[in-house]
This record gives structure tokens, sequence and C-alpha cells, in this order.
């Protein structure tokens, strides 16, 4: 039972050790600090285990590790809110972009049709000035001839 019980805790150093060295190096400060947490309670009760450490030690060594996270959360949540403001100020900005282009180009297509328009007045009132002025010959050519059908 006692062999049992102390590769059981070596067994938990082992793991606590193995957790920590990769979220130290892949993870990040963050991780590594809760892999450390964890690795540190795992491995103050293995070696706790092993060469008898006191309990109350390891429960200082405990709270230390996580008065150190909690310290550490303020600069962690200053990183995220920052990149978060980072990332937020680009993609209004690429949206003002984008709004502002396609303001450009409605605005232009709207010129456009407004300048078309006016040509198809423009155009519009001189075939109807023509128009007229054809009507006004055919008049009175239809005098001329209805003075000339009643001579004879």
């Amino acid at each position: 039972m006692i062999e049992a019980t102390v590769f059981g805790n070596v067994g938990l150093a082992g793991l606590g050790a193995a957790v920590l060295i990769p979220a130290f190096v892949f993870a990040g400060p963050i991780l590594a600090v809760i892999g450390g947490l964890v690795g540190g309670g795992l491995l103050g009760t293995g070696l706790g285990g092993v060469l008898g450490i006191d309990l109350e030690i390891r429960r200082k060594v405990f709270e230390a590790g996580c008065q150190q996270f909690v310290n550490s959360l303020d600069i962690v949540f200053d990183n995220i809110n920052e990149i978060i403001s980072t990332a937020f100020n680009e993609k209004t900005m690429q949206s003002e972009k984008i709004i502002h282009d396609a303001i450009c180009f409605y605005e232009n297509i709207l010129e456009q049709y407004t300048e078309l328009h006016q040509e198809t007045l423009t155009q519009c009132q001189a075939d109807k000035t023509w128009i007229c002025q054809k009507r006004q010959d055919l008049e009175q050519l239809n005098n001329q001839i209805e003075a000339i059908l009643q001579e004879f």
C-alpha cells in the first residue's frame, strides 16, 4: 500500500511537470501560470507524499501561486482589452472606407443620371420645338392648298 502511494505521488508530480512545460512553451504566459498552478499543486502533492512535506507549506505554496495568478489577471485583461480595441478600430476604419467608397460610387452614378436626364429633357424640348415648327409649316401649306383649291 505504501509503494502504491509513493508511486502514485511521483506519477502526479510527473504529470504536473508534463503540464507545465508544454503550457509554458506553446500556450503563453496565461496557460503557463494555470499549468504552473495545477502542476505545482500536483507536484506539491507528489513530493509532499514522498518527502513528507507539511500540509501547511503546501497550502502556502498553493496560495502564493493563486495570488500570482490573480495579480497577472490585470495584465492579461489589459492585453486582451488592447487587442480587442485594436481589432475594433481596424474594422471600424475598414467599414468607414467601404462606406465612403460606396457613397462616392453612388454619387457618381447619380451625377451621371442627372446629366443624362438633363440631356433627355433638352432633346425632348428640341423635338417638341421641331414638331411645332413642322406643324406650323404643314398648316401653312394646308392653307395655301385650300386657297389654290378655292380659286379653281
